[in-house]
């Protein structure tokens, strides 16, 4: 009689445990669904690069973002100016300032501050620094049909600033700054890996 009710209660424990595990895979799942479905709703809505884009996206909460890429000893930079130092006077909907900034290893660099629309990025002044103490060497306005504008216009597509990358930045910022209730999408892939194989 005590060897059937132990046996029997082997069985129910068995059969609770089992319950419990099947339970757990399947929230389990779920939760790995529900990562991957808001994953892909943010991707989604990102805006897409330009075709061949060589730039790496850096990006936090709420509006911030910039382009960066190394090339042959350069590093480069592109940003939005922030729009709370924008003169409000000279707002046009139909461009964005970018803030253009290029590094050399020995601390030298140069700083373009430019404005982009769909069809050309015009450089407005040029400002170049020295390595040793950061200091400004020379500081220049750029006529914008010159033959200077043309140059530097060369210069900075020689390092994949296209025409396309103004339009490109300013729907990228203003994606990222309309998903502050959304995890950053890094972060939820990370955090899904973590699930996928806990």
């Amino acid at each position: 009689m005590f060897r059937a009710v132990a046996a029997s209660s082997s069985r129910k424990l068995l059969f609770g445990n089992g319950r419990r595990f099947s339970s757990a895979a399947a929230a389990h799942s779920m939760l790995v669904n529900a990562l991957d479905s808001k994953i892909k709703h943010i991707t989604q809505m990102r805006p897409e690069a330009p075709a061949e884009f060589p730039f790496k996206i850096e990006h936090n909460f709420g509006g911030y973002v910039s382009m960066t890429r190394e090339l042959a000893g350069e590093e480069i930079e592109v940003r939005l100016v922030d729009e709370k130092h924008k003169d409000k006077s000279v707002s046009d909907s139909s461009s964005v300032d970018l803030k253009i900034e290029i590094y050399k290893a020995d601390g030298k660099s140069m700083n373009f501050a430019a404005t982009a629309s769909a069809d050309e990025i015009v450089i407005q002044k040029l400002t170049t620094k020295d390595g040793d103490n950061n200091v400004v060497c020379s500081q220049l306005c750029i006529e914008p049909e010159s033959e200077l504008q043309k140059a530097l216009g060369e210069f900075l597509h020689a390092r994949g600033i296209e025409k396309s990358i103004g339009g490109f930045l300013y729907d990228y910022t203003m994606w990222n700054s309309q998903k502050s209730d959304q995890l950053d999408v890094e972060q939820l892939v990370k955090l899904k890996n973590v699930v996928t194989n806990w």
